[in-house]
């Protein structure tokens, strides 16, 4: 609708959650292998550089750093809205200057439409797409339509943005193959599985922690995890917050997912890094309905484990900031399915 008039796309993505860079990574890395024509700009958080900077296309955008997180205090009302404000205004000036000389031919995305509820999803709602491209955002009609076809087909996150960039012009679609491929393996990885006393694509491997500690079932089922592999001869390797400390940068651990068999993890980023990955997933999730979920769906290569009932006055998801809900997740469903999933290729 819109491609032919832009030449130059600009992402401002300040957000520090580890799941909604990798999506939108794994989108925009695609995005750019189908528009060479155009100029690609990132604003991420500093925390993420080292992840874009090893885009297939690195020599094809231009990324810019962001410091501050502008959702730092967001539970505070007062406070958190006015930190807010003030981080995105000082972003948006560096966004203007990038712009210039070509307003009228650069399309703005950004910056809070990935962390936007999944029935509120819409590219082009966000401040700095109104303010500075707003030429290019589509119809009210067309945003409804959209809106109602993602209702209609129960899309999820990934698919819902694919859908709405299309709309003005943009072809991407999902990738079959690995987000990144390791040709060789790497020292960093060689020394870990060597002190782990494992071998290549024969671990499992295991992530300790979620955002949240009502989504944590991994760490609160350590030892049951560890019998379970055991009983079906396999090794398991857990990852915690010291350990991704030791292997140093995000694509490391993007290697360590490369070399696993299978991977289990919390509803939490390391969950999108296998799926980005295309390798066999047990994700452990405190949605109980999985048409409520947006993020992920049970697929060839996707297990979701999910609450048997939700708790007190939760609803469609587990609402406490606790191990709560995730607590009804019976040990013995766990079995068949890791059983089922060691099998897959």
């Amino acid at each position: 609708m819109f491609k032919n008039q832009i030449t130059k796309v600009i992402f401002v993505v300040p957000h520090t959650t580890l799941g909604d860079n990798v999506i939108l990574y794994a989108l925009t890395e695609r995005l750019i292998e189908r528009h060479p024509d155009l100029q690609f700009t990132f604003f991420i958080n500093y925390k993420f550089i080292s992840l874009y900077s090893n885009s297939s296309s690195i020599e094809k955008l231009k990324i810019k750093r962001t410091f501050l997180n502008p959702w730092k205090f967001n539970r505070n009302s007062k406070f958190g809205e006015l930190w807010r404000k003030i981080i995105l205004g000082g972003i948006l000036i560096q966004v203007v200057l990038e712009t210039f000389p070509r307003f009228t031919k650069t399309l703005v995305l950004g910056p809070d439409w990935m962390t936007s509820p999944y029935d509120g999803l819409d590219l082009f709602d966000s401040p700095y797409t109104r303010l500075i491209s707003n030429r290019y955002v589509p119809s009210m009609q067309i945003r409804k339509s959209l809106r109602l076809s993602r209702i209609q087909l129960n899309m999820d996150h990934r698919l819902n943005i694919l859908n709405q960039l299309q709309s003005i012009g943009f072809q991407a679609s999902e990738c079959n193959n690995p987000l990144f491929s390791f040709k060789t393996q790497s020292h960093s990885a060689t020394c870990f599985l060597e002190e782990s006393r494992t071998a290549p694509f024969e671990f499992i491997l295991c992530f300790l922690g979620a955002g949240d500690l009502s989504r944590d079932w991994t760490t609160a089922n350590e030892d049951f995890l560890r019998k379970l592999a055991n009983d079906n001869f396999c090794e398991i390797v857990f990852i915690n917050d010291v350990v991704k400390t030791r292997i140093g940068p995000l694509v490391n651990l993007f290697e360590l997912i490369s070399l696993a068999r299978l991977v289990i993890s919390n509803d939490t980023g390391w969950a999108h890094c296998a799926i980005e990955m295309k390798k066999p997933l047990i994700c452990i999730s405190a949605i109980g309905d999985e048409k409520s979920d947006s993020y992920i769906r049970t697929s060839h290569n996707v297990d979701a484990i999910r609450p048997e009932k939700l708790l007190g006055n939760c609803s469609k998801k587990c609402t406490e900031n606790y191990y709560h809900c995730v607590s009804t997740i019976s040990t013995k469903k766990l079995v068949g399915v890791f059983q089922a999933a060691l099998k897959r290729k």
